[in-house]
């Protein structure tokens, strides 16, 4: 069975045959990094299975001039194109968001945060089962949620005791 990268997605396991012919519609290029259990490491599929090519012409994304693509292992954290890292970026934006929703509204900001934690939570793990680095903006995602919760519940007690010296509770 073998596994191939896609927008920087892991897929598979696909058969052989199912592999030569993603390759034929275009799914799968030369600088595609492809992986079965024989293999140590993800390696390009050019360079893995060469005859799947033939009569393939090459794209542009494939230019032999061009860097390698990055096998796995040299993923950092701070990788833009790393698996994961766009989620990551997205749960860091929402955990910022649950901030600033926490300070105005309180309760929307505590399931923002949630929302933020468990994405970057998500993110984390998945990467970290993919062998790669976590992606810096998972764990900033995990922290700035946990803020927002803390700020929104601050929030919700000052206003309930707001109301309550008030009278209007």
């Amino acid at each position: 069975m073998w596994y191939y990268e896609f927008n920087d997605e892991q897929i598979g396991p696909v058969s052989e045959s199912e592999l030569h012919e993603k390759i034929a519609a275009g799914l799968v290029g030369r600088a595609s990094l492809v992986w079965n259990e024989t293999m140590p490491d993800w390696k390009p599929a050019g360079a893995t299975m060469p005859a799947a090519f033939e009569g393939i012409a090459i794209s542009s994304s494939d230019n032999p001039y061009r860097a390698p693509a990055a096998s796995p292992g040299e993923y950092t954290e701070r990788s833009s194109n790393a698996p994961g890292s766009t989620a990551a970026k997205f749960a860091f934006a929402i955990g910022i968001f649950s901030v600033v929703v926490g300070l105005l509204f309180g309760v929307f900001g505590l399931f923002l945060g949630f929302f933020a934690i468990f994405s970057g939570a998500l993110v984390r793990n998945k990467t970290r089962r993919g062998g790669f680095p976590v992606p810096r903006h998972a764990r900033l995602a995990i922290t700035i949620g946990a803020i927002g919760v803390v700020i929104s519940i601050i929030n919700m007690i000052a206003a309930f005791y707001l109301l309550k010296v008030r009278g209007m509770l």
